[in-house]
């Protein structure tokens, strides 16, 4: 692995990428059934915030905009936080390169690629620390494939390597809400058995005839979930069912499954309510389908202000105490400020212990309130499989 910047992305499906191998465990078909299918969209200005924060890693941040250029020093600085755990020196003498394509061959074939947006390598060879970005915005980041996507990286760092190393992985997440870093160790021997239980689901995905298998995991951020038989099939079989009589014959098993298809149809139909409105809202027309006006919002931008211009006006009524019993507070931005103040004080102060803090200071004037309890799958049969190295 030399020294340098190659900032190019290659991604042609012809094999499954690091990113796959997580959906791939939980179903083998999805490759195969995603073949043919355009990559699923990013949201308008994503793609090209992106490429400017790639640019700022790359070149500097001459020429970049704020968010990228903040996007790009946050990274940065937990490149260098990594490194500073696993190297004595820090990043002194250290082999770094951004960008590294990097491929598994197999039977004379390449059966797995990936992309290492950071590699940093000491000099006598025996660590390494790759980070992957993801450019999951808000709340739509989801950690819960980061293991396998990791160890796919890793194996593919040994393949490039020549030798098996120690592996410090971790997901960079710049744009999510809650961007706290946990870095996966792999020893060598997890190299090695990763490598394996990625092959072994490598040769299933490839299968002419391997099923594709429903699940909400498994479909999430799929590529063919527009065109999958097996989810479609589904859907039809339970649109014309009975279903309070069906469900008391269901097995367990397949009552999950029904629940997962039902957590898949609510996503696809949230799509569609969105396709519909964005091209009513163009000027097109859908016969039938009508986009009806928006209702009028009252809310109040600046509670200091209001408090002032309602304490002038009612005097003998409006107190501090009174206007106080009015307002909502949100605990999340006050988590934030509460972090903003602590990294001041503290550079490495988590978001976890702001939290915990915040909680603790406001004890005497808060309450606790348990919510409805909702539907979620635990540990079992079908469960989403978590990477074991």
């Amino acid at each position: 692995m030399a020294k340098g910047s190659r900032c190019k992305v290659k991604a042609d499906g012809s094999c499954p990428d690091a990113a796959d191998v997580f959906r791939l465990m939980l179903c083998a078909g999805s490759w195969r059934a995603s073949l043919g299918v355009g990559s699923v969209p990013e949201r308008c200005g994503v793609s090209a915030l992106r490429h400017e924060v790639a640019a700022c890693l790359c070149g500097g941040t001459d020429g970049c905009g704020d968010e990228a250029a903040g996007a790009a020093a946050w990274i940065r600085a937990e490149e260098e936080a990594l490194c500073a755990r696993v190297f004595s020196g820090g990043r002194d003498g250290v082999v770094s390169a951004r960008g590294q394509e990097l491929s598994l061959m197999a039977d004379g074939r390449e059966v797995l690629r990936g992309r290492a947006d950071a590699v940093f390598l000491d000099e006598q060879g025996s660590r390494v620390v790759v980070c992957a970005y993801d450019w999951a915005a808000g709340r739509d980041a989801d950690g819960c494939g980061d293991g396998w996507r990791l160890a796919a990286l890793a194996v593919l760092l040994a393949r490039e390597l020549g030798y098996v190393p120690q592996v410090y992985a971790a997901v960079l997440r710049p744009f999510a809400v809650e961007r706290e870093v946990a870095p996966v160790f792999f020893c060598p021997a997890d190299v090695v058995a990763a490598r394996e239980a990625i092959l072994d689901v490598l040769v299933r995905a490839v299968r002419e005839d391997v099923p594709c298998d429903v699940s909400e995991a498994a479909c999430r951020g799929c590529r063919a979930r527009g065109v999958c038989r097996a989810f479609f099939r589904g859907v039809e079989e339970w649109s014309v069912a009975d279903v309070e009589r069906v469900w008391q014959e269901l097995p367990p098993s397949r009552k999950l499954a029904a629940f997962r298809l039902a957590r898949l149809a609510e996503g696809v139909a949230a799509r569609i309510d969105a396709c519909c409105e964005a091209e009513l809202k163009a000027g097109g027309e859908i016969p039938g389908l009508a986009l009806s006006p928006g209702r009028q919002l009252f809310s109040v931008a600046d509670a200091s202000e209001a408090f002032s211009l309602l304490s002038a006006r009612f005097p003998r009524h409006v107190s501090a105490v009174s206007f106080a019993r009015c307002c909502r507070v949100s605990v999340s931005d006050l988590e934030r400020l509460v972090h903003a103040a602590r990294r001041e004080e503290d550079a490495s102060a988590s978001v976890k212990g702001s939290r915990v803090l915040l909680r603790d200071l406001l004890a005497p004037c808060s309450e606790v309130r348990f919510s409805r309890g909702s539907l979620r799958e635990c540990g079992g049969a079908g469960a989403a499989p978590g990477c074991p190295f």
